[in-house]
């Protein structure tokens, strides 16, 4: 059973939401506020991490993207919910949790735009390699990353 953590921090979301905003959705932060039916002022607030996500976000950015409330508040899970995909797990999660997991155990610090860059770079190869994620050399990509 997955274990949530002990707080809920409003960089980790923020984090979260401008992930799944730029490289999921692939959308300007005002189409993305657009069809989540919030304004675009709300929406950069989350992404600075200066306002709390309500509740009526989660559920509209839910109903618009398949954006899953759970990953969105703790990390917890695929930023893409499953219901109805017959629980695969999305490339985009492997890529997400790979690059998590890769950063934390090198001990560097990566802005948000290096994260997104490894991330993306992550995903491309697990598309290429067919979802084999030991075709994929998260280290050597980390090295190659911009500054």
């Amino acid at each position: 059973m997955a274990k949530f953590p002990k707080s809920i921090s409003r960089q980790d979301i923020s984090e979260r939401i401008v992930f799944f905003r730029e490289h999921i959705a692939s959308l300007t932060q005002t189409e993305f506020a657009a069809k989540a039916g919030v304004s675009a002022r709300a929406l950069q607030t989350y992404e600075q991490g200066t306002a709390d996500v309500s509740s009526e976000f989660c559920k509209r950015a839910f109903d618009a993207f398949g954006l899953d409330p759970v990953w969105l508040l703790t990390g917890q899970g695929a930023p893409e919910s499953q219901v109805g995909r017959g629980g695969a797990k999305p490339l985009a999660q492997i890529a997400y949790q790979a690059v998590d997991e890769a950063v934390s155990n090198s001990g560097q610090e990566l802005t948000r735009a290096q994260k997104g860059w490894l991330v993306q770079a992550v995903y491309e190869h697990l598309v290429k390699s067919n979802g084999d994620l030991k075709k994929v050399d998260i280290p050597l990509l980390m090295r190659l990353r911009p500054v």
